[in-house]
């Protein structure tokens, strides 16, 4: 059954369900009505008692149209603003696959992220001359806080310091011979000074600081969780359709919330307990309808 909406020229249909409720309705009403017109007793009181059926009629089919357009324009808000988030979604993803498998099956340790980011050294092993230039040209680079607060844990750790990886080619005031020292200096970090993964595990690596921007690689893995987040709270706040959202995002937010899913709970120790929630209950959600439709 179809009804048309001359103000907003679209077309509102009427499920299975509704349309045979609809039809018993009008029905129970045409019983009632034939009912009380054969105890009529004149034409004016035959004619009241037809322009009441049609009010009545009139009222059922307006409350039926209202819960259509209702549930009509929650899918619509949900395409549109799928349409629009899928394109940030995407752009994420794809700078990220290019430092990790964004779809791999299990989830990545926490040291693995840190080391895609930067790498953790304890900074009183560094001479005076290396601290200044770490701090001159890598300002805002050298983290002391957040999800980085845990390697303070270990005894043998003075200074603990989490340096993001920085492409030292583009700091324009940083002069030939000192970009090869800053560049040794972190070469040297890489390959000797003590690095801490979460279970204080010593390791060696020998990446290349030019090739990658790890506060870049930070950013947009939190915004990346955040836009499912956003997501997971529209569906969960009932604003998104979640048959849609299942329909069309399952893959990428399942994949995504295992690959994260410890990282998620160790940021949380050092953020908020709540911090990327909704994400995690659309997550669940998802899960017990896959096995269901198993």
């Amino acid at each position: 059954m179809e009804e048309k909406n001359k103000n907003t020229n679209q077309i509102f249909t009427l499920n299975k369900k509704e349309t045979y409720i609809f039809i018993i309705i009008l029905f129970a009403l045409l019983i009632l009505f034939f009912i009380v017109c054969y105890n009529c007793e004149n034409i004016r009181e035959f004619g009241d008692y037809i322009s009441k059926f049609f009010i009545a009629g009139t009222i059922i089919v307006a409350i039926l149209q209202q819960l259509t357009t209702k549930q009509w324009n929650k899918k619509q808000i949900t395409i549109q603003q799928l349409h629009k988030t899928r394109k940030v979604q995407m752009e994420m993803i794809n700078y990220l696959s290019e430092y990790m498998n964004t779809r791999r099956k299990n989830s990545y340790e926490i040291w693995e992220i840190h080391s895609i980011m930067g790498v953790l050294v304890d900074y009183s092993l560094l001479k005076d001359n290396e601290r200044y230039l770490l701090e001159k040209y890598l300002k805002g680079y050298i983290q002391t806080e957040n999800d980085f607060k845990y390697i303070s844990n270990n005894s043998e750790i003075t200074q603990p310091r989490f340096i993001f990886f920085k492409n030292i080619n583009h700091i324009e005031e940083l002069k030939e011979n000192q970009k090869q020292k800053l560049f040794n200096i972190l070469n040297n970090i890489m390959c000797t000074k003590k690095v801490i993964d979460t279970d204080n595990v010593i390791l060696y690596q020998n990446q290349k600081w030019k090739n990658q921007d790890g506060k870049v690689i930070y950013s947009k893995i939190h915004s990346l969780l955040g836009e499912f987040e956003y997501i997971g709270t529209s569906v969960n706040k009932g604003i998104f359709e979640f048959e849609i959202i299942y329909s069309l995002l399952k893959s990428s937010i399942l994949h995504t919330f295992t690959t994260f899913k410890k990282y998620i709970k160790h940021f949380r120790k050092h953020t908020s307990d709540s911090l990327y929630e909704e994400f995690e209950k659309l997550e669940n959600k998802m899960n017990i309808k896959e096995k269901i439709e198993r």
